[in-house]
């Protein structure tokens, strides 16, 4: 359930309930932040399992690993997760940061998850310079056609980059999220690119 509430020039969505799983928690977030004119969202959508279909943390175990084995992206040789009532701890090493991501999405995508911890530890290949991480998160994105790069700034430095600027779609913003989160050497992305409608 949502509501609105208008505070001095802002919209805010306060977003409540209760759902079954993490990725309904999401969409219902995601929902409200569609919304035109919402800044802020308070999530207050809790998960919660009907007690007759609450999941065996064996069950979630063998899930999660399926979960992992699936996305070949993922290093899942080199994670280990345990689960306790429903609670995921993610181990290990990876390389990328949208490795560590992706780890915590398909976990969490699982039935009878009710929280993840990522204890990833990220280990990058030997990193290029920040001149060489900025091109090639810049580059990465433009060699799709319906992508341009001509309103967007790249900032690295010490494995942190800073994507600001505008683009025309979600689509071509999540492009160079991914594209930043996907380059070696790359430990933190903060977003600022906003989407031009």
């Amino acid at each position: 359930m949502s509501s609105l509430k208008k505070t001095d020039a802002q919209i805010q969505a306060d977003v409540t309930g209760d759902v079954g799983t993490w990725p309904e928690k999401c969409a219902e977030k995601e929902a409200a932040h569609r919304v035109s004119g919402v800044l802020d969202v308070a999530d207050d959508v809790a998960v919660r399992f009907h007690s007759g279909d609450a999941e065996t943390d064996t069950a979630i175990a063998r899930a999660v690993r399926k979960a992992l084995l699936s996305n070949a992206s993922i290093p899942h040789k080199r994670i280990r997760s345990t689960v306790s009532n429903g609670e995921v701890v993610l181990e290990g090493e990876v390389s990328l940061f949208g490795q560590s991501e992706d780890a915590s999405d398909c976990a969490f995508g699982v039935a009878g998850v009710k929280q993840v911890r990522n204890r990833l530890t990220l280990v990058p290949e030997p990193k290029g310079s920040s001149n060489a991480v900025r091109l090639a998160i810049e580059g990465a994105p433009a060699r799709h056609a319906d992508i341009s790069a001509k309103r967007v700034f790249v900032a690295a430095d010490a494995g942190k980059v800073v994507l600001s600027g505008s683009v025309p779609s979600r689509a071509e913003r999540e492009a160079f999220v991914d594209a930043a989160r996907n380059t070696a050497g790359v430990r933190e992305v903060e977003v600022r690119l906003l989407v031009e409608l």
